[in-house]
């Protein structure tokens, strides 16, 4: 080998050693570059998924599903959570704005709905799984446990019907023809009865009836059984029962009825506070009410009132307003459109809607004078009945309108009777924020 060739060997050999050290960093750091890519492409992947999870979390499951595990009643310990009232409100009514109505009441209709099961099963009444599944499954209705519920109670209510009533019932039944006005005092019956006296008709007078039925009928009440007659969605009266049974036909007669309803009241008003929200867009003041049933009662309190009586204590005393008695008559902050009118007027002043400057309104601290309201929207209890038995038809056969009608009284005593017997099986913790829920999802 000459010379220049040895040379040029060792040229090429260490040629091609540092052609294979060059290679190899670079190769690393392609792999490097990869791994360092998968990293962060990992990385953003993660993100995106921790986010997309908080997302869910707080816009979906937090507002939208957690609340359905929330319970809003118990019976007898068994826990019903919002995922059942929803359930129940899509069987009765469906979805969209009508349910609005139903979101109070929902609650009474699940315990009317257990407690009827419950009378039924102990009354030889048999409803089965298999009843219940054959009823879902005819009618294509979802098949869940609010649903199931439902459809019990409307099994219990057919065997009440079929049964329990319409045997009770009967074919015939005695019934009356009466005529019947509803007054304030005896004062009205006075005026009442000169005016019969005097040649006016039932009819002219029934105009100042302060019951529906018996206005609308204009005092003419139709042939019917006394139940009938006297259901609270007729003349709501449990002592005319007695009283017409032992009445002289042709024969005017009154009595006083402490339990009846009738649509007159009388509300004595006191602001307490302007409002505690100046930047309202609608003015608020906070008021105090007592509400009670004549004007010979209104005075009373007033003159209570008047020798320093407290209006909180008085509240508690004589008030009919449910809402507000106990908290010796506070409403809170109101608005006016939050008011009766008669209220409203008083409190904020004729013309005020979005601000207190109407004409006249309440100064702060001033008792008003009786408020007369006889408005349906606020009925209170105790009146006058002015009566006669215009005719009596012993064991007379009754209609099929008459039995049907005659039932729904039955049912909704036994409901009401089950239901009061029964209070403290029930604890209800439907809230306002779970009202709320069921307002924004239905």
């Amino acid at each position: 080998m000459s010379i220049a060739e040895q040379t040029k060997q060792p040229k090429r050999q260490i040629g091609q050693k540092n052609s294979s050290k060059k290679q190899m960093p670079k190769r690393e750091r392609q792999e490097k570059t990869q791994k360092n890519i998968l990293w962060i492409f990992g990385g953003a992947i993660g993100v995106a998924i921790v986010a997309l999870i908080l997302a869910l979390v707080f816009n979906w499951y937090i507002p939208d599903v957690r609340p359905l595990n929330k319970v809003f009643l118990k019976i007898d310990g068994r826990e019903y959570n919002m995922r059942y009232f929803m359930d129940t409100l899509y069987t009765y009514v469906g979805g969209g704005i009508q349910a609005y109505y139903y979101i109070d009441v929902i609650p009474d209709m699940i315990t009317n709905n257990y407690f009827i099961v419950e009378y039924v099963k102990q009354n030889g009444g048999n409803i089965t799984d298999k009843d219940i599944s054959n009823y879902i499954k005819e009618r294509g209705l979802r098949n869940n446990e609010a649903t199931r519920d439902i459809v019990a109670a409307m099994l219990a209510s057919q065997y009440l019907q079929n049964e329990i009533f319409k045997p009770e019932i009967g074919n015939s039944a005695d019934q009356y023809q009466i005529m019947a006005i509803l007054v304030e005092s005896a004062e009205d019956v006075a005026k009442t009865i000169d005016g019969l006296a005097d040649d006016k008709t039932w009819e002219e007078l029934a105009f100042n009836s302060l019951n529906s039925y018996s206005k609308n009928n204009n005092a003419k009440i139709p042939w019917n059984p006394l139940p009938i007659i006297t259901a609270p969605a007729n003349l709501n009266s449990d002592l005319l029962n007695a009283v017409l049974t032992d009445a002289t036909i042709g024969d005017i007669f009154s009595f006083y009825d402490a339990d009846t309803t009738k649509n007159l009241a009388f509300w004595i008003v006191k602001v307490t506070a302007e409002t505690n929200n100046p930047n309202n867009t609608v003015a608020t003041r906070q008021v105090s009410v007592i509400l009670v049933g004549s004007q010979e009662e209104a005075d009373e309190v007033r003159a209570k009132l008047a020798d320093g009586g407290n209006f909180a204590e008085l509240a508690k005393e004589y008030s009919q307003h449910e809402a507000s008695k106990d908290k010796g008559g506070d409403l809170g902050q109101v608005a006016k459109n939050d008011l009766p009118t008669i209220i409203g007027n008083y409190v904020f002043g004729i013309e005020a809607i979005l601000d207190i400057e109407g004409t006249d309104p309440a100064p702060i601290g001033q008792i008003s004078e009786a408020l007369r309201d006889v408005t349906e929207n606020t009925p209170t209890t105790g009146g006058y009945w002015v009566c006669q038995v215009v005719d009596f038809g012993a064991n007379l056969s009754l209609t099929e309108d008459q039995i049907s009608k005659w039932i729904n009284i039955k049912y909704d005593a036994l409901t009401t009777a089950l239901n009061k017997s029964n209070e403290s099986r029930v604890v209800n913790t439907f809230t306002d924020d779970l009202r709320q829920y069921v307002h924004d999802h239905a």
